[in-house]
C-alpha cells in the first residue's frame, strides 16, 4: 500500500509486521483493504488459524473443523488467492467423503473456480481466458504452518461426488454449465445405473456402447472410504465394502506372529505382508448376488477379531482381491537416560503403564522391572534401533535411540570476595550437578571426591589445600579455610571417581574455577568506590586501601532505567565521611560511576535473579506459580504473554498475569502454546497447554505426549527481621527446598550465588498410532482363481489317481518348473509403512534449561579488596523450612553490613532477592605497618626455626611484620614433608597421619603392602602394642638382619657401636644411636661435623622456609594456633634429649633438615635487631 508521503510498503517489510496479533491484524486489514490481495498478508492470516491437537491426515472430523475456519477466511478473498482457495476446498471435500458427507454447496463451489481439466467445459473455458481470470494451480502446496497436500488430478473425486449427488436427480441440468455435456451424460448415466435406479438400458444411450460394456462388466471390490483408521481394544471390528459383480465373496482373516515378524524382518508391517503359506485364523463366504450392473454397499462383520493384534483381511471374489491391514491396540514406548542405562516406559493405547513389558533390541529381550520401567544398557555405538515393544503375546515396533554412557559434572564453585578478608576464615561452596545426556543424577554417587584449593599470592607463590568432600542431594558442600595475606588468586579444583556402567570402568569427573582477587594492589591504584544498598538510600563510599574514608572526591555519575535507552548523567562529590547519598533508587537498573584516576564502578542495581525453566508443560486451566523477586519494582510492563505457534504471536494474553508478593502467577490459559517473556532481561519461557488427560508421568493427549513439569516453583511469600533474627515464609515448598542467606555490605560484581543446576527441557514428543491400511481391486491369477473357484464348487465322485497337488494347494512351498501366472507389478499390494514413532524424540528446548542470571552481565570495577573490613560477609547455608513453610534463621552480629542475600533453592531452580538494612558506619581495620623503622638502627631479615616444649608460648609484637606456622600436629608435619620433598610417593603413607583410627584388618593391610624401616621406626614410637604384636616378631625371624632391624630389636652389636664406624653412618643411623645404643654428644658431634662440610644455600635455604610457611595458609587458625595437638607428637616432645632440643633451638640458618619434630616456624620483614633479639629472648608473657 502506499504511504501518505508516497512510500510503497509490502506486508511484511518491516519486522513488527511478524509480531501482530490476529486480531492487530484484523484491524489493519480493516483499515487497508488493499492488505488482502497480499500473499505475505495472507499467509499471515493462515498462520494464526487455531490448530487442533490431532493428526488431520487420519481424523477426517477434526480436519473437517480446521478446513471449515481455512474457509471462512480464504472464501472472501479476490481471485488472485484462487489456488489457496481451491486446496482447502479439495481437502475439505475429500476428508468430508471419508466421513459420509457429500456437500453440494462446498463441491459447487469448487468447481466454480477456474481450471484447466478436460471434464472442464470448454465455452466456458475459453470465456474465462478471454476475462484473463486466475487459474488454478492443481500443484499449488499452501503456506507451510497449514500442511495441506496438492489437489493433483482431481477427477476420481469430482467424478465420486457427482456419482453421489446425482442417484436421486431427474436430470444433471445443476452442472450442465460447469462440465462437458457428453462428460456429464456418461456420468449421470454412470451413477444412475450403479444405484440401480431404472433399468441399465434406460440409460444406455447417455453411454457409448464400449463404455456401456465396460460399465457393465467392471468388477469392484472396494473397501468404503468410511472405514476406520483405527481400532481400539474391545471395539467390535466391522468394515464396509462396496462391491459390484461379485456374487460369492471369500473372507479370510490371517493374524500376523508380531515377535516373530518384527524380529526377523527388523521392519514394520504393512499392507504388502507377504502372506504365501499363512493358514488363515478363519475363512468364511459371504454370498453379495445382485445385478451385475449394480453397486451394493455390504458391512462384514468381524467377531473373530477381539484382541489385540496385526490382522490381514482379504477379500476375494471374481478374480479381485483387495486387502485390510488392521492394528487393534498397540503399544508405545517413551525412554529416559539414567545412571544405569536406558529406562524405557512401556504403555498401552490407554496411555497406562504396562507392568509386565519387554524390549527386543539388538538381538536381546529385556524384562521389565518392578515399576515397569524396562533398562537398557548403554551402548559403543550410539544411535537409532529398531525395537519391538511386548506384553504377553502382543507386539509394537518402534525406533529407539540408544545413548552412550557420556556424563556430565558441574562443581557449582563459589568464592565470595567479601568473605575473603585477610587473616579471616573464608568459606568454599560447592553446588555440584553431575547429570547424563541433560537428566539430573544424585551427586552422592560420585565417590571419592577431592576438592584441591589453591593460592597464589603478590609473589606468584602458590599454596595448596586438599580436601575430601562428601555431596548429597539438594544439599550445598561447604568448607572454610584461612585466608593468607596479599592474596592475588584462588583456584579451585574438583575431581570425582565414578565406575562406567557399560565396562566398569573407573573414569574421572573434573571441574575447576580461578578467582583473581585484590589485583588493583599490585598496581598504583590506591582507592575504590563502594555502593552501599541501604533501606534509608543508597550510598557510593570512596575509600583507600586501609578503608580510610576519602573525602571531596568529585564523581561522575550515570543511572540507567530499564524503560528507556538514554542514561541520566549526575555529578556529584564525597562529603567528609567520604559518602555520597543516593537515595532509594526505585526502579533504576544500573548506575555507572567515574572519578579521578582508576576510580570506576559499574553495578546492576537490582539484586534479583530467578533461574526459571525455559519450557512447561501443563493442563487446560492448570495454574503457574513462578518466583519473582519482592525487591524487584512490580510494573506489569514488565512481563507480557503471549499465545503462539512457533514463532508466530497469535494473540496478547497478558492480562492472564499477575504479579504480587514475589509471586508471578498465571492462570486461565486455553490449550495452546505460549511464551511467558520478561521485558527486563529479554527471558522467555514457553508453555504448552494440553487438552489431556495426565498419565504415567505425561500428559496424554491425541497425537502427543507431554513430559509433566512442576509448574509451582518455591517462593518468599513473606520476609522480616526482629531482633537479629529473620524469619522467612515461602509457598510451594518441596522436599528439596532450601534457603541460603547472605549477609554483606557492598555490591559485588558477580552474582551473590552461584546458579547452579538449571532445569531439564521436559520430553514432548509425538504419538502417530498405527493406522489400517486399505488396498483395492487387485486382480489375482488365473490359475489361483480356478483353484479358488474349484475349492467352492460341488464335490463329485472322481478318479482314484493320485490328485495334481500343485492345484489342489497351490501355496505348497516346493521346487516346481510348472510355468505359473505371476502378479505383475501394478498388481502388487503397494506397500505403505506405517511411521514408527521415535520414543526419544525430544521436541522441548535446550537440555540445560533457564540457568541464567536474571539481570544479565553485572559490572565492574576497579578491585581493592575488603581486607579493611572488620569482618568479611556472612553466609548461612541449607536452610529447611518447617512443615508451614517458615525457615527462622538468627544473623551473627555485624551491624555494618545493610545487605541480606536470601536465596531460595530446590532441586533445579533459584531465585534471589534482596532485604535492606539501615546504614551504619564502622571503623576499618588498619592496614599500615604500625613498627616503623628506626632510622639509627640496625635491621635484618631473619629466618628462625624453634621447637617448643608441650605448653610453652611464644609472643610476636607486631603480626603485621612477622609470618610464622605452627606445626602442631602429626598430619601438619606430615603434609610439610610431602611439600618439601616433592615426591609424590610420600603421599602413599599419608594413611600413617590416621593411624590409631584404623582397625585391626586395615593396619595389618596397610602394614603388609608398605613395610619399611621408615614405618617400623614410626610405628615403634607411635604404636608400641602394634610394634610388639606384629612387626618385632616378623623382624626376630628375618635370616639377615640390617641395623635398623637390630636397634628396632635393642641387639646392636659392639660392630655396630665401633667409634670408627661414624663417618660410614647415615644421618638416619647416628639420630639412632644419639636416641639409643651410643653416645649422645659424639652422635651430635658426628652429624654436626657432617653438615658444617657441606657448603651453605641461603637461597634454597629462605625457599624452603618460605615455602613451609606457605603451604599451611589455607588451614592456619585465626588465631594462629592450632586448637588440636596430636597427642603422638607432645609425648615425642617431652621425650627429647636436652642436647637435641638445644641443637634444634641454635639460630643457625642451616638447621632446618637437623631440627626434628617441627613445631613453630617464624620469619619476620625488616625488624630492628634490638627488637627481634627481645623478641627471640625466654619470655614468660603469653
Amino acid at each position: 500500500y502506499k504511504e501518505q508521503n508516497g512510500n510503497i510498503t509490502i506486508f511484511g517489510q518491516i519486522p513488527i509486521h511478524n509480531q501482530l496479533t490476529t486480531d492487530q491484524l484484523v484491524d489493519l486489514a480493516t483499515q487497508r483493504p488493499a492488505l488482502l490481495r497480499e500473499a505475505d498478508y495472507v499467509n499471515a492470516r493462515l498462520a494464526r488459524m487455531p490448530l487442533p491437537d490431532a493428526d488431520l491426515a487420519n481424523d477426517s472430523a477434526a480436519a473437517v473443523t480446521y478446513l471449515e475456519g481455512l474457509w471462512r477466511f480464504v472464501g472472501p478473498l479476490e481471485p488472485m488467492h484462487n489456488s489457496l482457495k481451491a486446496n482447502v476446498l479439495y481437502n475439505m471435500l475429500a476428508h468430508q467423503r471419508k466421513l459420509g458427507v457429500y456437500d453440494s454447496s462446498r463441491f459447487l463451489a469448487y468447481l466454480e473456480l477456474p481450471r484447466h481439466s478436460g471434464y472442464m467445459q470448454r465455452d466456458r473455458m475459453s470465456r474465462l481466458q478471454r476475462e484473463r481470470a486466475i487459474w488454478v494451480d492443481v500443484n499449488y502446496t499452501p503456506f507451510v504452518q497449514i500442511s495441506l497436500p496438492p489437489i493433483g488430478d482431481d477427477e476420481p473425486l469430482v467424478r465420486e461426488f457427482l456419482i453421489e449427488l446425482l442417484k436421486d436427480a431427474e436430470d444433471a441440468s445443476r452442472f450442465q454449465d460447469l462440465f462437458e455435456a457428453r462428460w456429464l451424460d456418461a456420468v449421470f448415466a454412470e451413477s444412475k445405473i450403479l444405484h440401480g435406479v431404472g433399468t441399465p438400458a434406460q440409460w444406455s444411450s447417455r453411454l457409448g456402447p464400449d463404455a456401456y460394456r465396460s460399465l457393465l462388466e467392471r468388477i469392484e471390490l472396494d473397501f468404503a472410504p468410511q472405514n476406520p483408521a483405527y481400532f481400539k481394544p474391545g471395539q467390535p471390528v466391522e468394515l464396509a465394502v462396496d462391491v459390484k459383480r461379485v456374487d460369492k465373496l471369500l473372507v479370510k482373516v490371517f493374524e500376523i506372529q508380531t515377535f516373530n515378524y518384527y524380529t526377523t524382518r527388523q521392519t514394520a508391517i504393512d499392507q504388502a505382508v507377504e502372506l504365501d503359506g499363512m493358514i488363515a485364523s478363519s475363512e468364511r463366504t459371504v454370498d453379495t448376488v445382485a445385478e451385475p450392473s449394480r453397486r451394493m454397499r455390504h458391512r462384514i462383520a468381524l467377531p473373530e477379531i477381539k484382541t489385540r493384534g496385526v490382522y490381514v483381511v482379504e477379500l476375494i471374489g471374481n478374480g479381485v482381491s483387495s486387502r485390510a491391514l488392521l492394528y487393534v491396540g498397540h503399544l508405545e514406548a517413551i525412554s529416559q537416560e539414567t545412571p544405569a542405562g536406558l529406562a524405557v516406559m512401556v504403555l498401552n493405547e490407554a496411555g497406562e503403564t504396562v507392568k509386565d513389558a519387554a524390549v527386543w533390541v539388538d538381538g536381546r529381550e529385556y524384562n521389565a522391572g518392578d515399576k515397569g520401567l524396562v533398562l537398557l544398557p548403554f551402548t559403543d555405538t550410539p544411535g537409532s534401533r529398531f525395537a519391538v515393544l511386548r506384553s504377553g503375546d502382543f507386539c509394537s515396533a518402534q525406533q529407539l535411540y540408544l545413548p552412550e554412557e557420556v556424563y556430565a559434572f558441574s562443581a557449582g564453585i563459589h568464592l565470595d570476595p567479601q568473605n575473603l578478608p585477610r587473616q579471616h576464615r573464608g568459606l568454599l561452596i560447592l553446588r555440584p550437578d553431575f547429570r547424563i545426556h541433560g537428566i539430573p543424577l544424585d551427586p552422592a554417587l560420585l565417590g571419592e571426591v577431592k576438592v584441591t584449593l589453591t593460592a597464589v599470592d603478590a609473589k606468584g607463590v602458590s599454596t595448596a589445600r586438599e580436601f575430601k568432600a562428601t555431596f548429597a542431594r539438594n544439599t550445598e558442600w561447604t568448607e572454610s579455610f584461612y585466608v593468607p595475606d596479599a592474596l592475588r588468586s584462588l583456584s579451585v579444583a574438583v575431581e570425582a571417581k565414578l565406575k562406567r556402567k557399560r565396562d566398569l570402568e573407573e573414569i574421572t569427573l573434573n571441574d575447576q574455577r580461578r578467582v583473581d582477587l585484590n589485583p588493583a594492589r599490585g598496581g598504583d591504584t590506591l582507592s575504590q568506590v563502594f555502593l552501599v544498598p541501604a533501606a534509608d538510600g543508597w550510598r557510593l563510599e570512596v575509600r583507600g586501601l586501609s578503608g580510610e574514608p576519602m573525602s571531596a572526591v568529585p564523581l561522575s555519575l550515570e543511572l540507567n532505567h530499564p524503560g528507556f535507552n538514554r542514561s541520566v548523567s549526575i555529578q556529584a562529590s564525597t562529603d567528609a565521611d567520604g559518602v555520597v547519598v543516593l537515595g532509594p533508587l526505585t526502579a533504576l537498573s544500573r548506575i555507572t560511576v567515574a572519578g579521578p584516576g582508576n576510580l570506576r564502578l559499574d553495578r546492576v542495581l537490582t539484586g534479583a535473579e530467578v533461574v526459571w525453566p525455559e519450557l512447561l508443560h501443563l493442563k487446560a486451566g492448570e495454574i503457574v506459580s513462578l518466583p519473582y523477586p519482592q525487591d524487584r519494582h512490580v510494573d506489569l510492563r514488565q512481563v507480557s504473554l503471549f499465545r503462539q505457534r512457533g514463532e508466530t504471536i497469535l494473540a496478547d494474553c497478558s492480562a492472564l498475569v499477575t504479579l504480587k508478593d514475589g509471586e508471578l502467577r498465571i492462570e486461565g490459559m486455553e490449550p495452546g502454546q505460549y511464551q511467558l517473556v520478561s521485558h527486563e532481561n529479554d527471558r522467555r519461557i514457553r508453555l504448552d497447554v494440553a487438552e489431556a488427560e495426565a498419565g504415567s508421568g505425561y500428559l496424554l493427549g491425541k497425537t502427543s505426549r507431554w513430559q509433566q513439569t512442576g509448574n509451582r516453583l518455591p517462593s518468599v511469600a513473606e520476609v522480616s527481621e526482629k531482633e537479629g533474627t529473620l524469619r522467612l515464609r515461602l509457598r510451594n515448598v518441596t522436599t528439596g527446598t532450601r534457603v541460603a542467606v547472605r549477609v554483606a555490605r557492598y555490591v559485588d560484581p558477580e552474582s551473590a550465588f552461584p546458579e547452579g543446576y538449571g532445569f531439564t527441557s521436559p520430553v514432548k514428543r509425538g504419538m502417530l498410532p498405527p493406522y489400517a491400511q486399505y488396498a483395492n481391486g487387485r486382480r489375482i491369477g488365473d490359475e489361483y482363481r480356478y483353484v479358488l473357484e474349484r475349492r467352492s464348487l460341488e464335490k463329485f465322485a472322481g478318479t482314484l489317481l493320485e490328485r495334481p497337488g500343485l492345484i489342489l494347494n497351490p501355496w505348497e512351498l516346493r521346487e516346481t518348473t510348472t510355468e505359473q501366472e505371476r502378479l505383475k507389478g501394478d498388481q502388487d499390494y503397494a506397500s505403505a509403512r506405517q511411521a514408527m514413532a521415535d520414543a526419544s524424540v525430544e521436541t522441548g528446548l535446550s537440555v540445560y534449561g533457564g540457568a541464567g542470571s536474571g539481570v544479565g552481565g553485572r559490572g565492574q570495577s576497579v578491585d581493592i579488596g575488603y581486607d579493611f573490613l572488620p569482618q568479611g560477609s556472612q553466609w548461612v547455608l541449607n536452610a529447611v523450612p518447617d512443615k508451614d513453610g517458615v525457615v527462622t534463621i538468627p544473623l551473627g552480629g555485624a551491624p555494618e553490613h545493610t545487605m541480606l542475600d536470601i536465596v531460595v533453592l530446590d532441586r533445579f531452580g533459584l531465585s534471589q532477592f534482596r532485604h535492606l538494612r539501615p546504614y551504619q558506619t564502622f571503623t576499618p581495620v588498619d592496614q599500615r605497618l604500625l613498627s616503623g623503622l628506626k632510622p639509627d638502627a640496625a635491621f635484618s631479615r631473619q629466618k628462625r626455626i624453634r621447637s617448643l616444649a608441650a605448653g610453652e608460648q611464644v609472643t610476636f609484637s607486631d603480626s603485621a611484620t612477622t609470618r610464622y606456622r605452627a606445626i602442631t600436629t602429626l598430619g601438619q608435619a606430615f603434609d610439610l614433608l610431602q611439600v618439601l620433598s616433592g615426591n609424590a610417593t610420600v603421599l602413599e603413607f599419608a594413611f600413617l597421619k590416621n593411624w590409631p583410627g584404623l582397625d585391626e584388618a586395615a593396619k595389618r593391610e596397610k602394614y603388609g603392602k608398605y613395610a619399611c624401616h621408615e614405618v617400623n621406626i614410626f610405628l615403634s614410637q607411635h604404636d608400641p602394642d602394634f610394634f610388639k604384636r606384629v612387626i618385632k616378631p616378623a623382624l626376630a625371624c628375618k635370616k639377615d638382619k640390617t641395623f635398623v632391624d637390630r636397634w628396632l630389636l635393642e641387639t646392636l652389636t659392639t660392630e655396630d657401636l665401633r667409634l670408627d664406624r661414624l663417618q660410614q653412618r647415615n644421618a638416619l643411623e647416628l639420630a639412632l644411636l644419639a636416641k639409643r645404643g651410643g653416645d649422645a654428644r659424639q652422635m651430635q658431634a658426628a652429624l654436626r661435623e657432617a653438615w658444617e662440610l657441606l657448603p651453605p644455600n641461603p637461597d634454597a635455604f629462605a625457599r624452603l622456609v618460605r615455602t613451609a610457611l606457605q603451604s599451611g595458609d589455607l588451614d592456619k587458625p585465626v588465631d594462629g594456633f592450632g586448637s588440636a595437638e596430636d597427642e603422638m607428637i607432645v609425648e615425642e616432645a617431652k621425650d627429647k634429649s636436652l642436647e637435641m632440643k638445644k641443637l634444634a633451638l641454635r639460630p643457625s640458618s642451616r638447621r632446618l633438615n637437623g631440627a626434628g619434630g617441627l613445631t613453630e616456624a617464624s620469619k619476620s620483614d625488616a625488624v630492628p635487631m634490638e627488637e627481634r633479639d627481645a623478641m627471640m629472648a625466654p619470655s614468660a608473657a603469653p
